[in-house]
Formats: C-alpha cells, sequence, structure tokens
C-alpha cells in the first residue's frame, strides 16, 4: 500500500451513494471467511482493485480502533480494512503489533486454516484483542486474513512484512449478541453447522446384541444354570440386571427392549 492514506470521515461519506443502501430488506454484506480471502483480499493483491463495499484501505497500526469507527463506516458494527504489516526485527517473520498511541494487538489464538467450498486452503484467519498503553486487555477485537505465503522476502522492500492483509475489526458489548441480527443468525448457524457435523460423525443407529462383559464364553453368551444360552435376537436394551456365583448357581437376567417389551 502508499504511504499515508487519506481518512474520509463518516459524516462525508454519508453523503455518498452506498452499496448498502441499495440492497433489499433482508439482504447484508455478510461474506465467509473463505470469501473475505478470495474475493476481497486476493482480488486487491493480484489487480489493485476491491469490490465495491466498506472495505478501507489504512496503515492500521497507525490508529486506535476506537478512532477507525469514528472515521470510517461499518458493515453492522464491523469494520474492514486492508492494511500492509511491518516486521518486528529487521530479519524476522514476526509482524509489528504496536500502534503508534502505544497500544497494541496481541494474538489470542494460532492461525487457522480457511477452506473453500472445493475444500482447498486458500488462506488463514487470526484473533486478537487490543491492548491499551498500560496494557489493559480492552473490548475491541480483530480477526486477521492472510492469504497462502504472504510474507515480503527479506530486504525486499524494506522493513515490510506483507503487501496487504485484510482485518475485520469489532468491539464486544455487553448484550451485542443478543441485539444485533447479523450476529445472532451467525450464532445460530454456527449451532447448527456443530450440530450437523455431530450428526454426521454418529454411527449409524443399529440394533445390537446385548453385551456381557466378561462372562465365561463370550460376550455374546449368558449363563443359564449349568449350560449356556446364546442370545439370537438382537435387542436394544436399557437395563441388564445379573444375578449370579460359582457354577452351578442359576443366573438371572432383565432385558427391557424398546419394540419388543419385556425379555
Amino acid at each position: 500500500m502508499d504511504g499515508e492514506q487519506q481518512i474520509i470521515r463518516s459524516s462525508s461519506q454519508e453523503d455518498q451513494p452506498d452499496y448498502a443502501d441499495s440492497l433489499e430488506p433482508g439482504y447484508r454484506f455478510c461474506p465467509t471467511d473463505s470469501e473475505l480471502i478470495v474475493h476481497c483480499l486476493k482480488k486487491k493483491i493480484e489487480t489493485g482493485n476491491h469490490p465495491k463495499c466498506r472495505l478501507h484501505e489504512v496503515n492500521l497500526y497507525d490508529h486506535h480502533p476506537q478512532e477507525l469507527s469514528e472515521l470510517y463506516l461499518s458493515h453492522e458494527n464491523k469494520w474492514y480494512f486492508l492494511t500492509s504489516r511491518d516486521r518486528k526485527y529487521p530479519k524476522g517473520d514476526l509482524p509489528n503489533r504496536k500502534t503508534k498511541n502505544f497500544g497494541s494487538w496481541k494474538a489470542s489464538q494460532r492461525y487457522t486454516t480457511v477452506y473453500n467450498k472445493a475444500r482447498e486452503a486458500v488462506g488463514s484467519k487470526r484473533s486478537l484483542a487490543y491492548y491499551d498503553d498500560k496494557g489493559k486487555k480492552t473490548s475491541w477485537l480483530m480477526h486477521e486474513y492472510i492469504t497462502n505465503d504472504p510474507n515480503l522476502p527479506i530486504g525486499s522492500d524494506g522493513n515490510k512484512l506483507s503487501d496487504c492483509v485484510l482485518c475485520e475489526v469489532y468491539k464486544k458489548e455487553p448484550g451485542m449478541i443478543l441485539t444485533d441480527d447479523n450476529k445472532r443468525s451467525r450464532q445460530i448457524q454456527n449451532r447448527r453447522n456443530q450440530e450437523q457435523d455431530q450428526l454426521d460423525d454418529e454411527p449409524p443407529t443399529r440394533r445390537r446384541r446385548v453385551l456381557a462383559g466378561n462372562l465365561p464364553n463370550g460376550p455374546e453368551h449368558f449363563p443359564n444354570s449349568t449350560r449356556d444360552v446364546e442370545i439370537s435376537t438382537p435387542v436394544s436394551w436399557d437395563i441388564v440386571v445379573v444375578v449370579g456365583g460359582d457354577d452351578g448357581v442359576r443366573w438371572a437376567m432383565v432385558v427391557t427392549d424398546a419394540s419388543d417389551g419385556w425379555w
């Protein structure tokens, strides 16, 4: 990105046409992680342009997040920025995350791989939290999106680490999930996805033989008096009560079956 970016205040931006104002009710800018990387970040890197949405080009580390929120329009209290990153050390690959007001962004999670619908890795995502100049954690949070192999060769462009990464900045407010329709819908969708994943991981339901633990002739045999009787009909059971002792003592069994009643 080129040096200093011109900052346009929200008051002046409100006078400019904005695609979000023309959307039909119920439609929102709510991209997935892979869409942010493929259609916004990579497009900017490869063509120099990005979609005409509230995606702002600015050096994120020159400002406090509160300042950025006052200067730029958001998508339902989420701000999207394209920014470069500098190296923390001249010959290292760690980014310098300190801001000019002596605060800093600190990673709260490791990078996680982002996949597209074809299950191809398109980049990575990392969560960060903002700490003020006294080292106190604030309610400002960020998701940083990078492409695969985003770092520039050492010494190729001064102290710059990356030409461009995409950052989603938002503030965690009390009750925000309850009042923000977009976040609530995402929460519901994430819960549905988790439930579906659990169902997909479970084995198919089937009727199984009752297991008798370490009884003499294997897990599918129950001793009756001095001889063994095999349960030949598979059953689904709720309770098994076994009373027994040494050889010659009669064994008793009670099995509850969902379809066939008491055994």
